[in-house]
């Protein structure tokens, strides 16, 4: 993401693969989720995916940050990526559905709280 906005920011061209996905988590929904599952032992001896239930093409995500920043980005798009699918369905049997990770916006709602993080670092000269 920093790359993404530091890029928009400063006007250089992203090239972006056609079809990529990624599936945005806080890092805070991540340390609660992960000490959730610690402090009531479920992580013990299992693989535990922490991740929204909506992913994000690679171009949806540039064009919020862009909308965040009112800055257009300067893409070209080349072949290739691949979708995700990533295994939610542990998480689901613990969390509850009402969760915000699971909110079809969550990863908008990151973007918003994050862009204008990296924006200021950019601002100021400090890396991420």
């Amino acid at each position: 993401i920093s790359f993404f906005v530091a890029s928009i920011v400063q006007g250089r061209k992203l090239t972006l693969q056609r079809g990529v996905e990624r599936n945005l988590v806080d890092a805070v929904d991540f340390a609660r989720l992960t000490e959730f599952f610690v402090e009531n032992n479920i992580a013990q001896d299992r693989i535990m995916t922490i991740a929204g239930s909506y992913n994000a093409t690679v171009l949806d995500i540039v064009k919020e940050i862009s909308a965040i920043l009112n800055k257009d980005a300067l893409l070209e798009f080349i072949d290739g990526g691949h979708q995700i699918n990533p295994d939610i369905e542990l998480l689901r049997t613990y969390i509850d559905a009402s969760d915000p990770i699971f909110a079809s916006g969550y990863w908008k709602q990151v973007l918003r709280k994050y862009v204008p993080l990296l924006l200021e670092q950019e601002r100021s000269g400090k890396s991420a």
